[in-house]
C-alpha cells in the first residue's frame, strides 16, 4: 500500500503545478524561473543527502538536460497563459504521450511485432480523441477571454512537448551511446 501511495505523489505534484502557479500569479517567465529554482534547491538538498558520484560529463549532461527541461516548462506556462490551464494541461499530456510513444516505436524500435503496432497506434488514436474531448470547451458555457489565444498556445505546447520529450530521451536513451555516460535517472 505504501508503494502505491508513493506512486501517486508525482501525479498530484506534477498535476497541480498548472493550477497552483496560475493561482500564485506572475507571468510565464517568472513561473519558469521559480519552478527552475525550486527544482535546483530540491536537487541540491538531495545531492547533499545522497552524495552521488559527480563527474564533469555527468554534470554537463545534467546542465544540458536542465536547460532543455526549462524550455519545456516555459512552454507549459506560456500555453497555460494563452489557452487556460483546463485546456492546456490535457493537450500537453496527450502531446507528450503520443510523441514519446511514436519515438519509442519508430526510432528506438521498442515495438517489434505487428500486434504491438496495431494496439499501439489504436491506443494513441484513442488517447488523442480522449485528450481532445477533455480539453474541448462547451460552446454554451464558454466565456470569451481576450487573453486566450489558441494558436499561440498550440505553438507553446509544441515547443514544450519537444523540450520535455527531448529531455527524457537525452537522459534515458542517448546519454549512454552518444556520450558514454551511464547513470540511473
Amino acid at each position: 500500500m505504501q508503494g502505491l501511495l508513493f506512486a501517486l505523489v508525482p501525479m498530484f505534484a506534477w498535476g497541480s503545478i498548472g493550477f497552483v502557479s496560475n493561482k500564485i500569479g506572475g507571468d510565464a517567465k517568472q513561473q519558469t524561473l521559480g519552478m527552475t529554482l525550486g527544482a535546483f534547491v530540491f536537487a541540491l538538498v538531495v545531492f547533499l543527502i545522497r552524495q552521488p558520484q559527480m563527474t564533469l560529463p555527468i554534470f554537463l549532461m545534467g546542465f544540458v538536460a536542465g536547460m532543455i527541461w526549462s524550455i519545456g516548462q516555459s512552454g507549459q506556462f506560456h500555453s497555460m497563459k494563452y489557452m487556460g490551464v483546463s485546456v492546456a494541461s490535457p493537450l500537453s499530456s496527450g502531446f507528450q504521450l503520443v510523441l514519446g510513444g511514436l519515438l519509442g516505436a519508430l526510432v528506438f524500435h521498442e515495438w517489434t511485432l505487428k500486434i504491438q503496432y496495431i494496439l499501439g497506434f489504436t491506443a494513441m488514436i484513442l488517447l488523442m480523441i480522449g485528450f481532445y474531448f477533455s480539453s474541448k470547451q462547451d460552446p454554451e458555457n464558454t466565456q470569451k477571454n481576450p487573453k486566450h489565444h489558441m494558436i499561440k498556445g498550440l505553438v507553446a505546447l509544441t515547443y514544450s512537448t519537444v523540450g520535455y520529450v527531448t529531455y527524457v530521451i537525452l537522459l534515458n536513451n542517448l546519454s549512454g551511446p552518444w556520450f558514454n555516460i551511464h547513470f540511473d535517472t
